[in-house]
This record gives C-alpha cells, structure tokens and sequence, in this order.
C-alpha cells in the first residue's frame, strides 16, 4: 500500500505541475483546476504517509491538516466539469458558499491547532490506536455528505450538457468519458467513506491502486478532449432558451386573455395549428440523434408552444 501511496504522491505532483504551466490552446482554464486538484489530492497522500508511518512525531504541527484539503476536492471538481464542457466561467461571490464546508473545517479545528504539542501528540496517538475525537467524525461525516452532493451535481451537468449536444446535433461520443469519469469518482467517494458509515474496511491497497490508474486516465483524457461547446453554440443555447421562455411568457398573457375557451382547448388549436405547418421532422444527414429521440425534442417543442 505505501508504495502505491508514493506512486501516486510522485505521480500527482509531476502532472499537476504540468497541467499548471502547461500553456494549452484548448480546455486552459480545466486543466488548471485539474492541476490544483491533483497537487491538493497529491498533498493529502503524503500526509496519510505520514500518518501511516508515524511521521507526525517529527512535524507535529501537520497533524489533522489532512482532514482539510478533501472539503476542497468537491468544488475545484465542479469546476473542473464545467469549465472542460464550456471552456472558461467567471467566478463571482456566489462561488464562496462552495468554500463554507472548509471554512465550517477550519473553525472546528482551530482549537485544536493552536494547542500545545504535548495534546496535539495525544491526540495523534490516540487516533493511531483508532480513537478519533468527535470533532473527526463529524467532519467526516460533512466532507462525505459535501463531496457526494457536488458530485451528483458535476455528474448532472454532464448529463445536461450530453443532451444539449444531442439538440445542437453535435457528436457527443468523445465526451462520453467525462460521464464515466465522475461516475467512478463518486463510487470511489463512496468506498472512501463508507468506512466510517457501514464499519465496512475497503483494502486501501485496492483503492490506492484504482486512484493511481484513474489519475492517470483522467488526465489523459483531459489532454486529448477538444472543446465541446464553441461560442457560437453557447450563444445558440442561449438564444434558445430566451426563445423557450418568451414562448412560455407569451402562452401565459393569452390564456389569461382568452376566458372564453378553456385553457386547455386553447393549446391544442396552437399545437394543431403547429402541426399543420410541420408536416414531418426533419433530421439532418450529420446528426448524430436518433429519429426517436428526433420525435421526442419535436414534442417538447410542440407541447412548449
């Protein structure tokens, strides 16, 4: 396990170097959330070898820092989903609500890094012999709820962004692998956690082995990724569900106006008439949707207006 452990401590700091002072032309911004990931991931590995090699004696001052870094791994994830799909997001101060769960963090376990070494060492040893305090369980217990939810929402994003490729008629096949990806991170957090959770003991040999190989696959794929939206299509998207809303706005005024049909009769005339004038889908030659999916985004849009 600990050479595993190195491996991945060796091999997270040489990419995360990498992917930040790589001068990349496509993906820039994904990539430099990827490097901050994998230097963040490759410190709290080296502070478990720490721990595992009772290492702490030496730097007392580093004991349950580690506890730390994992409350950020769930937003610079999230980041990283979806810069990669839309290429560069501006942050504002509404991203500082992600950063509370490491905050909440930092203030439980400011007391206890301003304590004196002696009890800092007790503390040590006692978790060593599996006596964590409370402050460790609940923590633990936060990181795990906050790193499940955030993944749930990265992996949704994904998901969302698939579909909107299908109705720009755009090829999503080589983005599949970003769907994969976050589905096995979230099964990892999942095997990561349920430790404490269920009293179940996963061999972190086998985990440290799947970290190491899916580090480098997620970084392989993140090099070879091209850009999934372009501008224009974000600008598409944009008009288009401008145009969704307006459509829904408009419906709205005029079944408030029209009190001598009911409402319902009133949308059937509007999708007859729609029907009259589109006599059949059309689907581009290129287009990598299916005629039943074809039919399905016609009658969202018939049932819209």
């Amino acid at each position: 396990m600990k050479t595993f452990l190195l491996a991945g401590l060796i091999q997270g700091l040489l990419l995360a170097l990498f992917f930040l002072f790589n001068k990349a032309n496509k993906n820039a911004q994904a990539q430099k959330w990827l490097g901050i990931l994998l230097l963040l991931v490759s410190i709290t590995i080296g502070l478990s070898l720490l721990f595992i090699n009772n290492g702490y004696t030496s730097y007392p001052y580093l004991i349950r820092v580690g506890e730390l870094l994992p409350f950020l791994f769930p937003p610079l994830i999230y980041f990283y989903t979806l810069s990669l799909i839309y290429g560069k997001i501006k942050l504002n101060y509404k991203h500082l609500i992600l950063l509370l769960p490491f905050l909440i963090g930092v203030l439980a376990l400011l007391p206890f890094y301003v304590s004196e070494t002696t009890y800092k060492l007790k503390i040590y040893d006692e978790m060593q012999n599996g006596n964590y305090p409370l402050s460790y369980r609940v923590l633990f217990g936060l990181k795990s709820l906050y790193g499940l939810t955030m993944l749930l929402v990265s992996f949704k994003s994904a998901i969302d962004a698939k579909k909107k490729m299908r109705y720009l008629f755009s090829n999503d096949k080589e983005f599949q692998w970003l769907i994969y990806s976050l589905g096995m991170l979230l099964f990892l957090w999942v095997v990561g956690t349920s430790r404490a959770l269920i009293g179940f003991t996963p061999a972190m040999g086998g985990i440290a082995t799947i970290v190491v190989v899916f580090i480098y696959a997620l970084s392989y794929f993140t090099l070879k990724q091209k850009q999934v939206f372009r501008e224009s299509d974000l600008k598409l998207l944009i008009d288009i569900d401008s145009q969704v809303l307006n459509n829904q706005a408009e419906i709205k005024v005029d079944l408030e106006k029209t009190e001598e049909l009911p409402s319902n009769l009133y949308v059937q005339q509007n999708v007859i008439t729609l029907k009259d004038e589109v006599k059949e889908v059309v689907k581009y030659k290129n287009s990598t949707l299916k005629k039943e999916d074809a039919e399905k985004v016609y009658q969202k849009i018939v049932s819209i207006v």
